[in-house]
């Protein structure tokens, strides 16, 4: 008899005033890396709990 399971995974939010927000809006478990590394570029920054989607979502140049 097969057993049910389910999958949780968690998406990044990093915030910092004075620094874009970085976000990211994976839909898939694959799309989650536990070892990201982000640099925050001096922007305008958002409260991660905002409910505003990031102006585009940009993840590490090597993770994709």
């Amino acid at each position: 008899m097969p057993q049910e399971s389910q999958t949780h995974f968690r998406n990044w939010c990093v915030e910092k005033a004075g620094y874009e927000t970085y976000e990211t809006l994976n839909r898939e478990p694959s799309g989650f890396d536990d070892k990201a590394q982000v640099r925050l570029r001096a922007a305008e920054s958002r409260p991660c709990n905002s409910g505003q989607l990031p102006l585009a979502p940009r993840r590490h140049p090597e993770t994709g």
